[in-house]
């Protein structure tokens, strides 16, 4: 992500900042940590009660799998404090009236027609910001469009993007859980700006993994990888006004452990052991820290990196790539630490 694309996502922060008191002592940007030294990170598990449970058995599993691959991938010594454990309702209190209020007013209705032009406005702006529609970037989505480009234009691949969106998150909105109850709640559990904004509040860890759906899409902040899911983030990282790094990184693992049939029908018809869904996890959260620690950016066109997002949520087709002999730290400009301002977020769907 460049300053450019942080400035459009700052405009929705500094909305919701303006009606808040933790706007004084926002910081304008945050620099890089310090990483020639081993370094702790604090690990909160946030579970929500509707949903299979993370343990912390996994979640100490995916983190020792974590440690080993941030430093074979970029050279980087973390070690992981014991997991806390707690529940979305517990933290659910941190948010204001206003802090609700806000995540709904950044939210899209994709059933209103200047919605869904703001979606192709705002997939459109991102991947200007990206480096426009270049053909690592046809590459890697063509295959996952819901429908095929009217022509060649970067305006028609942008409208199949944001209609893959729609289709998708339409299913998503429908997904029943074995209770009976939709997936999606309205607790705002699933809002990406529920995520973002709480980074803000005082959360004094760097890393969450939780097992909430993250799904939705909003004004800004929506991306090709995103779009190819129906808005699906499987990972976060947003700046935080407690974390040492001013930074936390959160990672959703219910894209990995799953069974339901539209995750797994993104996961190209397939459902993982547990043991497959704890490497995958690990793979995702390596990623998230490139961005808190390095601030990388995503190499659309390497398929061995691990910072460029896995397509859908094909995350055996992805790991299977991975190779940090090709594709080290320098070797292109998302690849290069200090790629992305770490003031806002990154979104990996």
């Amino acid at each position: 992500m460049n300053i450019a694309k942080v400035k459009v996502l700052l405009v929705c922060l500094l909305a919701w900042l303006s009606l808040t008191a933790s706007a004084q002592n926002t910081p304008s940007f945050v620099p890089l940590p310090k990483t020639d030294e081993t370094i702790k990170l604090r690990v909160l598990i946030l579970n929500n009660e509707r949903l299979a449970l993370l343990s912390v058995a996994a979640a100490l599993k995916i983190l020792d799998q974590t440690r080993a691959l941030t430093s074979l991938h970029f050279g980087v010594k973390v070690v992981f404090e014991t997991p806390k454990i707690g529940s979305l309702l517990q933290v659910k209190p941190l948010m204001s009236a206003a802090d609700l209020q806000a995540i709904k007013s950044f939210s899209l209705d994709i059933n209103l027609p200047e919605d869904v032009s703001q979606l192709r406005k705002s997939i459109s702006t991102d991947l200007s910001l990206e480096g426009g529609v270049t053909q690592g970037v046809r590459s890697y989505a063509e295959k996952y469009l819901s429908e095929k480009p009217a022509d060649s234009s970067a305006q028609a691949f942008t409208d199949a993007l944001a209609n893959t969106q729609i289709k998708l998150l339409r299913e998503w909105k429908e997904q029943r859980l074995s209770d009976g109850k939709l997936l999606i709640a309205e607790d705002q559990f699933n809002e990406y700006f529920f995520w973002q904004i709480l980074g803000y509040k005082k959360i004094p860890y760097e890393v969450i993994l939780t097992n909430q759906l993250i799904v939705s899409a909003e004004k800004s902040a929506n991306s090709v990888h995103s779009a190819l899911r129906g808005g699906v983030t499987n990972g976060v990282t947003n700046s935080s006004r407690s974390s040492q790094n001013g930074a936390l990184s959160v990672v959703s693992t219910f894209p990995f452990f799953s069974k339901d049939r539209l995750t797994a029908r993104l996961r190209g018809d397939k459902d993982y052991t547990d043991d497959e869904a704890i490497n995958y996890v690990a793979a995702l959260l390596t990623h998230e820290l490139g961005h808190q620690l390095l601030h990388l950016g995503h190499p659309f066109d390497n398929a061995a990196c691990i910072m460029r997002p896995p397509q859908r949520l094909e995350f055996d087709n992805w790991y299977k790539l991975l190779n940090a002999d090709k594709c080290k730290l320098n070797s292109s400009d998302a690849m290069t630490p200090g790629k992305t301002v770490k003031h806002s977020d990154i979104r990996e769907k």
